[in-house]
């Protein structure tokens, strides 16, 4: 997302303003560990130099973006529910099948995971 999305937009919006290219920018997100964590924080350094995080206050996301609790929200909700709907699925065809029950795991095969989850934003709109 930073390298596709966030770093174009950036570079894009530089040229319609006239700023130099060396100008900061900054990135407001939400304080969850992953955003946190010394290997992204790492990553950002070494890759984005010119992009400043800042982080939204837990629990403030709707004051700051409240299209996220308007719009989004819905969405996400949405796709989490498809996302459980088919995890338990997958553990009631196992058992169907007679698998132990101490040997049924979650699916957790990232192709396949990518694929289901393009169906359920699909499925969402």
């Amino acid at each position: 997302w930073t390298d596709n999305v966030l770093v174009p937009y950036i570079m894009r919006i530089k040229k319609d303003l006239a700023l130099p290219l060396t100008q900061r920018a900054i990135l407001l997100i939400d304080s969850w560990s992953v955003h946190q964590s010394e290997d992204y924080h790492n990553w950002m350094k070494d890759k984005h130099t010119l992009i400043k995080i800042g982080y939204i206050p837990a629990g403030c996301t709707g004051k700051i973006q409240p299209a996220n609790i308007g719009l989004q929200h819905v969405i996400k909700h949405n796709i989490r529910t498809q996302c459980l709907e088919f995890l338990a699925t997958s553990a009631e065809n196992d058992i169907k099948l007679g698998q132990n029950l101490s040997n049924i795991s979650l699916p957790d095969n990232l192709e396949q995971l990518q694929n289901e989850n393009a169906k359920w934003i699909t499925n969402m709109y």
